[in-house]
């Protein structure tokens, strides 16, 4: 599960990742722009900080693009993954 939490800058939120087993990950970031989501979380990996971005952009109510993406700086990014979805309407669930 994961949980918004609105800032006090428009379109900015934090987000905290909840497990199966109740328990909290450590805390992200939310900018909503338009169709464009960018999440994005640090993680401290033996003393290096390692930066996290996924960006989702809408296409209308049944398509998304998304890129997955690393880096070391924060600034120079190496793109991980990346792919479209896009919902299947009447398929059985």
């Amino acid at each position: 599960m994961i949980v918004f939490i609105p800032t006090s800058k428009p379109g900015h939120y934090y987000t905290q990742n909840i497990t199966l087993e109740g328990r909290a990950t450590s805390r992200g970031d939310l900018e909503i722009s338009g169709d464009r989501w960018v999440y994005s979380s640090t993680w401290d990996a033996g003393g290096r900080t390692v930066y996290y971005r996924t960006t989702n952009e809408f296409s209308g109510k049944n398509r998304i693009h998304f890129e997955q993406a690393e880096s070391t700086n924060g600034k120079d990014w190496t793109v991980k993954a990346s792919g479209d979805e896009q919902r299947i309407t009447g398929a059985a669930r």
